[in-house]
C-alpha cells in the first residue's frame, strides 16, 4: 500500500494531486493499509 501511495505522489509531481481514500474506508480495510496511506502522505507528499 506503501509503495502504491509513493508511485501516485511521484508520478503527479507538482500538478495538484490529492491523495486519499475517497469519501469512506470500507468496513474490512486493514487498519495497517491505512496507516500506511496516511504515512506515506505525510512522509513523501508536499
Amino acid at each position: 500500500m506503501r509503495a502504491e501511495a509513493r508511485q501516485c505522489i511521484a508520478e503527479a509531481g507538482e500538478i495538484g494531486f490529492i491523495l486519499s481514500s475517497g469519501d469512506q474506508v470500507p468496513g474490512n480495510t486493514p487498519e495497517a493499509n491505512f496507516r500506511a496511506l496516511i504515512d506515506a502522505v505525510r512522509t513523501e507528499g508536499a
